[in-house]
């Protein structure tokens, strides 16, 4: 998304803020799947939420062994885009109807990531993500 909003900003603070906060999040999750990935694995997978029932398998259990590697940062194989893509690491797209603020809400929405926010909160979301895929460079 942060790609996406930095081809239309027109300040160059907003373009240094949005620019900035891409690495900063690849960081942050690099970190993560270096260290809580490791939580899917012996002892503490196979492991179940008691509320929603989700539960995180055993990786190191996995037939698939390294293809399914519980800290690797790159998803590898891809199998969540096609299983006819042979191993890779994904680059994400740009472009506002797979990757602007629009589709990150749509995208949060479905991993019911706002569970229990009411319509109200849908509803200045959804704007302010139609005002930010809207907004253009103005050049000159």
């Amino acid at each position: 998304m942060y790609a996406t909003l930095a081809e239309k900003v027109t300040g160059l603070e907003v373009l240094r803020i949005v620019s900035s906060i891409g690495p900063t999040e690849a960081m942050h999750f690099a970190t993560w799947q270096d260290d809580a990935g490791n939580a899917a694995n012996t002892p503490v997978a196979p492991v179940t939420d008691p509320v929603t029932g989700l539960t995180i398998p055993n990786l190191d259990a996995d037939p698939r062994g390294a293809l399914v590697q519980d800290n690797l940062i790159f998803p590898t194989p891809a199998e969540f885009i096609s299983h006819k893509l042979p191993h890779c690491a994904i680059v994400r797209p740009t472009l506002d109807r797979n990757a602007g603020a629009r589709a990150a809400i749509k995208s949060f929405t479905a991993d019911n990531l706002f569970r229990g926010q009411s319509a109200d909160f849908f509803r200045t979301v959804t704007k302010l993500a139609e005002q930010a895929d809207a907004a253009q460079r103005r050049i000159g």
